[in-house]
């Protein structure tokens, strides 16, 4: 599918990324955590499900990663959001017919397929997930006071997008190199609201104890 490609196109993404930072001594020990997190979790995804002795309880299982999955976008956390869905879409679990077919008969998740495929899509330039960002991002300073929301991005994304600036950060002009003011500021902007990011997460760890009821809906 369309959704397990973008996957797949990530994580090669994701494991050059990988290399580079670590081959060249940059200190980024957080952001190489979740490159190596998202691939953690989906193959989890899948081995968990595809460990079950019969479809149907294959399906029920797939189901319930459906349900987790569009709980963590609920409370935005792309991240696991997306890592998840990518295990449900690796080529090992829909290439299994009878399996697709338990899934194809349920509405509900139905919905949630499109919902969470919509998140992810590359159309426009990831243009939903952007959308979304930017509702948590400039929300007024009012509701994030009564309700710091913790916040996890797509990271392909975010490391998308820093690579292209810095790509393009000095470019050359007669064979001199000059540094475009308008891409540094775009990246310093990048790189507070990742910032932002960590800083309401560490808040509503704070909140944890209070919020127990999560883990007891799921």
């Amino acid at each position: 599918s369309a959704v397990a490609q973008l996957w797949l196109n990530s994580d090669l993404t994701d494991r050059g990324v990988y290399a580079s930072l670590s081959g060249h001594s940059i200190e980024a020990p957080n952001l190489l955590y979740m490159i190596d997190h998202v691939n953690r979790l989906s193959l989890w995804v899948a081995t968990e499900i595809l460990s079950r002795s019969t479809t149907a309880e294959m399906a029920d299982l797939t189901k319930y990663f459906y349900v987790v999955a569009h709980r963590c976008l609920e409370l935005c956390n792309i991240h696991t959001c997306t890592a998840i869905f990518g295990g449900i879409c690796l080529q090992p679990l829909t290439r299994l017919r009878r399996l697709q077919r338990y899934l194809c008969d349920d509405e509900q998740i139905q919905t949630l397929h499109r919902t969470l495929s919509e998140m992810v899509s590359t159309d426009h330039n990831y243009k939903t997930y952007r959308t979304f960002m930017e509702q948590w991002l400039f929300e007024n300073e009012q509701q994030r006071r009564r309700l710091p929301r913790p916040c996890m991005p797509f990271f392909p994304v975010v490391m998308k997008d820093l690579y292209q600036i810095q790509l393009n950060l000095v470019p050359r002009v007669d064979r001199e190199k000059y540094v475009d003011l308008g891409l540094l500021e775009k990246n310093c902007r990048q790189i507070r609201r990742l910032y932002e990011c960590q800083h309401k997460a560490k808040l509503y760890a704070q909140q944890l104890p209070t919020d127990t009821d999560i883990q007891s809906q799921l």
